[in-house]
């Protein structure tokens, strides 16, 4: 139908140029056209059929749809499946070999285990000595001046390598604490032996240590200075301005010493309102503060003594 097209327009293509130029883009679409032709035709005639190989693909595909509705999974679960029984087949027919390449692929773990936990217990082993010593010194200033301090380390039997139970997410290290408070008393685990006092400057006294490494945004402290005045009030608030260059100090406190160091002061108070008891909170001025400085020192009493005394403290701690 193309090739007569093209011989009905070139036979009137003298007469106009564009009948010649369409006859020219006919004639391009037949010869185009029948070179696909020939193309498709050599490509069919070298096809090799096998209808034998069909109807074996066509049986395969049958019985692969035949076991997905039988055990009602698709594709990639029988292959799945598949893979997990070849390996117990396998296991039960080669049970002593791949046992011992089991053994082998554990002792290697297990030894790597064993040298990065070695390591890591080295390291804190070498630490430990450090902040014993610290940690003594800090807590001496806080008036804990006859404090004795040591880390332990719990033993390690690397003896069975398929005991996984001595590998904990942080190595092997399972670290005591302890602690002796007074001349002469043995020593026994921190949690047990300190008051609650006393384990707040101790606590202090690690913050004191760790604070440029703790990467904290902020810290409370709620009544560390309890039961304590004097020299150890005054070192208890070095430390807590201390730990304030590296994170946001929060303090609670009764001490004056410990509230005039501080940047900033809010006055904590309750009242009585309709019958409901309310907590208010009161962000404090200069004058304010020299106030309820005043106060903490001399109780209710607010004379020109506390005041000066307050206002001296403040100066100091500028």
């Amino acid at each position: 139908s193309i090739y007569n097209a093209y011989k009905s327009i070139s036979n009137i293509s003298e007469y106009d140029e564009l009948y010649n130029k369409s006859s020219e883009v006919i004639y391009d679409a037949y010869s185009n056209l029948s070179d696909v032709k020939s193309d498709i035709y050599k490509a069919i005639n070298s096809l090799d059929y096998n209808e034998e190989e069909l109807n074996l693909l066509q049986e395969e595909l049958n019985n692969i749809n035949n076991v997905k509705n039988k055990y009602k999974k698709n594709l990639d679960e029988l292959l799945s499946e598949l893979e997990k029984i070849s390996h117990e087949i396998d296991l039960s027919e080669n049970f002593d070999m791949v046992v011992e390449e089991y053994k082998k692929n554990v002792i290697n773990a297990f030894n790597i285990l064993k040298d990065k936990s070695n390591n890591l217990t080295n390291i804190r082993k070498k630490r430990a000595i450090s902040i014993e010593d610290k940690l003594i010194l800090e807590c001496r200033d806080l008036e804990l001046s006859d404090i004795q301090f040591k880390i332990l380390f719990n033993d390690v039997s690397y003896d069975d390598p398929f005991n996984s139970s001595i590998f904990l997410s942080g190595g092997v290290d399972v670290v005591s604490f302890m602690i002796s408070l007074n001349k002469g008393e043995p020593m026994h685990p921190l949690h047990k032996v300190a008051s609650g006092g006393e384990l707040s400057r101790i606590m202090l006294a690690f913050k004191s240590i760790f604070a440029s490494e703790a990467k904290l945004s902020l810290i409370v402290f709620d009544e560390i200075d309890t039961g304590v005045s004097g020299s150890a009030a005054i070192e208890i608030a070095r430390k807590m301005k201390n730990i304030s260059k590296y994170m946001q100090v929060l303090c609670i406190t009764h001490l004056p010493a410990v509230a005039s160091s501080a940047k900033n002061q809010i006055y904590i108070s309750k009242l009585v309102d309709n019958g409901r008891t309310k907590t208010k909170i009161e962000y404090l001025s200069y004058d304010d503060r020299v106030s309820k400085l005043a106060m903490m020192i001399g109780g209710n009493k607010i004379s020109k003594m506390y005041l000066d005394a307050a206002r001296e403290m403040l100066e100091e701690n500028k």
